[in-house]
């Protein structure tokens, strides 16, 4: 992963050391410093077949598909979109995918006739993906999910930090709510309506409720309490009616991404495998990006996209009150972590109201709640993603069989527990990059050695000088190494 913070190092004093001995020092610090530790993507494994996906399991967007480049060149390409009389409307070149539009609306023909050319990674239906959320009418329960995961005991030790921008990609979020505002980033864009203003729009408020759980201000008197008090930005891909397509939640991702985002809230999905959205997914982990979905409400084992993208994304199931599986919650070896979705009390956008909050229910919700847990331990120990996401699962309350199971995953998010780990003292392995940088004994082994050793030829010098004799000064000869690192996000 690309964003990794080292602790703080601290050099003992040298008193009256030369400026050349200083510059090594500097110079061998920043390679031990929190640069240092960036890892490069892992490269994207490499596939002899194009994957062709079926459109008879979901809806997609009439006469749109999606094109993964793969090997073949742009000139291939377009000599294909000329045959069909087609053009390109949307590019992702961080994932060298394209969004094409061809005449024919039902696009069966031409997805077919696509699977003679050889080469490209894939081929899909620009399908649409649906907000995971089960509605129910509201209630005025009190916030039993903070407890139960022990969010107050928790805020003993971290509230959350401003630094920490997550991003909830959804309907949007009303950012003008009396209990969002103070927290609220204005750095995500309108996918659906093209434009830099992603209010939420939708009927069912879902991307404000989402935003509430995870970030909503707390101790401030009004409406809800959130689990973060980090910064919350939104990138609206689905629409009013809480639909969208893969092609614009591969923009959210990677736009997110780009803008600086170390978690992406992923509270929708569908069933269908979709190559567009798992390498926006796989890009946005590659960059050090925590991604947290939804497992879906449908009582099935059926993997549910993109809850299901494996090492690329956590995926959350939902569990009520007594810490019994939510009955619709989605279920499988796919499910990572579990959290709570039921009757769950959260921000309404303030068209709705007054009342600005409600009661809901759906694995919406439980995504919400580790997406929080995610942002208070980044918050608390200023760690890579990866050792966050270990720490999550190693902490876990065990419900269900012993150990990690199709119901609840690793287990139901306990975040105090989670906070009381060691920060540095976490085992356990998540898959990552195969290219990591050195490790820190070795660094910090390399920087001792050339700082005593530059120190020894100062001192050897400065016995040989002649008495009265002054040295020259010389400017320090410096090397400019590739940049080698990813940019922390």
């Amino acid at each position: 992963m690309a964003s990794r913070r080292a602790n703080s190092h601290h050099v003992l004093p040298v008193p009256k050391l030369a400026a050349s001995t200083l510059l090594v020092i500097i110079f061998c610090a920043i390679l031990t410093g929190p640069g240092a530790h960036a890892l490069k993507p892992m490269a994207s494994p490499g596939s002899s077949q194009v994957s062709y996906a079926t459109s008879d399991r979901a809806g997609y967007v009439p006469g749109e598909l999606i094109i993964g480049l793969g090997g073949k060149s742009n000139e291939t390409l377009q000599r294909l979109l000329d045959s069909w009389h087609a053009k390109i409307v949307g590019e992702l070149p961080e994932i060298q995918a394209y969004l094409v539009r061809v005449e024919e609306p039902s696009i069966s023909a031409t997805l077919n006739e696509a699977k003679a050319f050889s080469g490209f990674e894939y081929v899909e239906p620009n399908y649409y993906v649906h907000a995971a959320l089960t509605p129910n009418d509201p209630q005025w329960p009190s916030q039993w999910g903070l407890p139960k995961v022990r969010a107050d005991l928790a805020w003993d030790l971290e509230l959350g930090t401003r630094p920490i921008i997550v991003a909830v990609i959804d309907t949007g979020i009303d950012y003008l709510h009396e209990d969002l505002a103070a927290n609220y980033l204005p750095l995500g864009y309108d996918w659906v309506n093209g434009d830099n203003d992603p209010i939420d729009d939708s009927i069912t408020g879902h991307g404000t409720r989402v935003a509430g759980i995870i970030g909503a201000v707390t101790n401030n008197g009004l409406d809800v309490a959130g689990l973060a008090q980090v910064s919350i930005m939104a990138e609206k891909v689905l629409d009013s009616s809480g639909a969208g397509d893969v092609y614009k939640v591969a923009e959210g991702v990677i736009d997110a991404v780009k803008k600086g985002a170390r978690i992406t809230n992923n509270s929708y999905g569908n069933d269908v495998y979709s190559d567009i959205m798992k390498a926006a997914f796989e890009y946005a982990w590659s960059q050090g990006v925590l991604n947290v979905a939804a497992a879906g409400n449908g009582d099935t084992n059926k993997p549910f996209y993109p809850a299901a993208f494996g090492e690329y994304v956590i995926s959350v199931a939902g569990t009520d009150p007594s810490d019994a599986r939510y009955t619709l919650s989605n279920y499988g070896d796919w499910i990572e972590l579990s959290a709570p979705a039921v009757d769950i009390i959260s921000t309404l956008p303030m068209r709705m109201g007054p009342p600005f909050y409600g009661s809901f229910t759906g694995t919406s919700m439980s995504s919400a709640f580790v997406t929080g847990a995610a942002a208070l331990l980044l918050s608390y120990c200023g760690s890579s993603t990866d050792e966050v996401r270990r720490r999550l699962r190693e902490t876990t309350v065990d419900l269900g069989a012993p150990g990690k199971d199709p119901n609840f995953g690793y287990g139901r998010i306990d975040v105090f527990s989670a906070l009381q780990k060691s920060c540095l003292a976490v085992g356990g392995r998540i898959l990552e990059p195969e290219w990591r940088a050195l490790p820190m004994p070795v660094m910090e082994a390399a920087l001792t050695t050339i700082a005593l050793g530059s120190i020894a030829m100062l001192l050897r010098h400065a016995r040989l000088r002649p008495r009265g004799q002054t040295r020259r000064k010389k400017s320090p000869r410096t090397k400019r190494a590739e940049d080698r690192h990813v940019k922390s996000v």
